[in-house]
Formats: structure tokens, C-alpha cells, sequence
């Protein structure tokens, strides 16, 4: 088993995940709304593959065909956003 870190963010669990929970507590303490909270983590993952196609020295890894965010990738980050936000509610 390899302990090396994900240094894509194509993976379930990569080097963003806690960035995610992260921002699910810094959302959840500002007492955003569940469903904004969850509009929010869904609307930040629908623009994220465009965004990093358009700045590819800021997201070197997204460069090419490859470098898109798989769809179980988008997802386990909005669920990491959701449990931040959980902990603090």
C-alpha cells in the first residue's frame, strides 16, 4: 500500500478533500442556509472543470483531456463540504 499523497484532484479523497470539509465548517458557522449550503457546494463543483481549463498555470494538473474532475470526485467533494457544515450544526 502506497502512503504517498494524491496530488490530483480526479481521486474520491485527493489533496482538496480537507479544503472542502474546510469551507463545509467556515459555511455551517456563517448559519448559511442547508439549502444554500448545498446550491453553493454543488454550483462551486459545476464551474470548477471550466475554471481550471481557463487558468491552466494555476492548475497544472487539469491540463489535457485527463486533467477533468471525475463525476465521483465532484461528488465526495460536495459531501465533504455537507459534513463540514454537519459538524458545526
Amino acid at each position: 500500500m502506497s502512503t504517498s499523497i494524491v496530488t490530483t484532484d480526479r481521486q474520491v479523497v485527493d489533496r482538496y478533500t480537507l479544503g472542502h470539509l474546510a469551507a463545509g465548517v467556515l459555511i455551517g458557522l456563517a448559519k448559511v442556509p442547508v439549502p444554500l449550503a448545498v446550491a453553493m457546494a454543488m454550483g462551486v463543483e459545476a464551474v470548477g472543470n471550466p475554471i481550471k481549463a481557463a487558468l491552466p498555470g494555476v492548475f497544472p494538473e487539469s491540463i489535457g483531456s485527463s486533467g477533468a474532475k471525475t463525476t465521483a470526485s465532484m461528488v465526495s467533494d460536495v459531501i465533504a463540504v455537507l459534513a463540514g457544515y454537519g459538524l458545526v450544526k
